[in-house]
């Protein structure tokens, strides 16, 4: 039994990690956000934290023109 659960665990975490959207990873979300924040002032450090929250969550992301800045997906 402990075989079968040690052959499985692999495509259960693959089936989970698949399951969890098109979002990217915090460091590349956090990069995305870097480079916005360079060519945007109005992204302050609580805009910046939803930049990085939208870009995990939605893979890409609209940079709404509010002060200071809001992130949405595109399907919102």
């Amino acid at each position: 039994m402990k075989q079968i659960i040690k052959l499985a665990l692999p495509f259960v975490v693959a089936l989970l990690v698949g399951a969890c959207g098109n979002g990217l990873s915090t460091q590349e979300a956090y990069e995305i956000c870097e480079s916005e924040q360079s060519r945007n002032p109005a992204i302050d450090d609580v805009a910046f934290a939803a930049c990085v929250a939208c870009y995990e969550d939605c893979g890409d992301c609209i940079v709404q023109d509010t002060a200071p800045a809001t992130f949405a997906c595109p399907d919102d």
